[in-house]
């Protein structure tokens, strides 16, 4: 008589297969994120190539973005033509180039263009599309140390009009950041725009958050109330003009608010000027990949100093950096 298997035998083998399992899925896991990152680190590597090209024909890094407004709203107004625009030739987009509008970016005319994605641009850990007309970027260039504006007189690398040179660099190529990640935020302009959308600063840490979809993130000015222009519709310029006083959206109900007031709670709406520009983060776990100035890319931790990371934004601010504290 053949003996076969007692209900406790099959459920201890159950039992240790589903704790493998429990063992192994973290595993595969985190291997697919190495993966991702170092497809990440690629892409930085492949702008970084595209920086030192341009570099050695222009004799300068791409400007942060050209305009004659300064300083730089994000609102989608005006040319607002940023650095990624002026690498495409670099990073063997030639044929997307030539079909740019140099009127504005967000012209009908660049409406094709603005909707094509960029490879070099795309972080595969990012959390999926978001819902606009413009493909978003995952990276930004360094405007910047400090919190502020996008003008034509700042520290960093890429800002307004700019055209900064190896030799405009005194603290040294190795110690100032040129491009690192950003979060994509529901509004954001998209790759072509010199905004926020493609410019942030080091005034903090890279931000260590997770967040599951762009959905959970907090916009960097109010939201549009429905029924109002697109931000890509001609009609929208007029919209905006004639709503030039802060947008206010109204609570579902009056109960709510006086809630949310005895509470102290903020809204889940906050307020943000559209001169905010903001730093660096990633959904990498705990780190930040950042393209240098000498074409290096370096791994950054959220957990560095924010005063380090905020003299890598600066190219010249004259302050001592030791290069293994970052």
């Amino acid at each position: 008589m053949r003996k076969g298997f007692t209900l406790v035998e099959l459920l201890v083998v159950i039992a240790i297969m589903g704790m493998f399992l429990a063992m192994m899925i973290p595993a595969v896991q985190m291997s697919r994120e190495t993966a991702r990152r170092f497809t990440c680190m690629d892409n930085l590597h492949r702008i970084g190539l595209g920086m030192q090209q341009y570099h050695a024909v222009q004799w300068s890094f791409p400007p942060g973005v050209v305009d004659e407004q300064d300083p730089i709203r994000s609102l989608p107004q005006g040319k607002h033509l940023g650095w990624t625009v002026h690498l495409l030739p670099y990073l063997d987009h030639g044929v997307i180039y030539d079909h740019v509008d140099d009127d504005s970016v967000y012209s009908e005319a660049n409406a094709r263009v603005r909707s094509i994605t960029v490879p070099e641009l795309q972080c595969p850990s990012s959390s999926g599309a978001i819902e606009s007309e413009a493909v978003p970027s995952c990276y930004a260039a360094c405007c910047g140390g400090q919190e502020g504006p996008i003008t034509s007189s700042l520290d960093g690398t890429f800002f307004l009009n700019s055209a900064v040179s190896d030799d405009d660099i005194p603290d040294g190529l190795g110690c100032t950041l040129l491009v690192s990640e950003k979060l994509i935020e529901q509004d954001d302009l998209g790759w072509m725009s010199g905004t926020r959308a493609t410019l942030r600063n080091t005034s903090h840490a890279p931000d260590p958050r997770q967040y599951k979809s762009p959905a959970d993130r907090v916009p960097y000015y109010q939201p549009i109330p429905k029924g109002s222009p697109s931000p890509w519709d001609p009609k929208f310029e007029l919209f905006e003009q004639q709503n030039q006083s802060t947008i206010e959206i109204p609570p579902e109900s009056e109960s709510e608010q006086e809630q949310a007031d005895e509470s102290g709670e903020a809204s889940s709406q906050p307020e943000r000027d559209p001169l905010y520009v903001g730093g660096f983060a990633s959904e990498h776990i705990d780190l930040v990949e950042a393209l240098m100035a000498d074409g290096s890319v370096r791994t950054i931790s959220v957990m560095v100093d924010p005063e380090v990371f905020r003299r890598l934004g600066s190219r010249n601010d004259g302050e001592l950096l030791d290069p293994a504290t970052f």
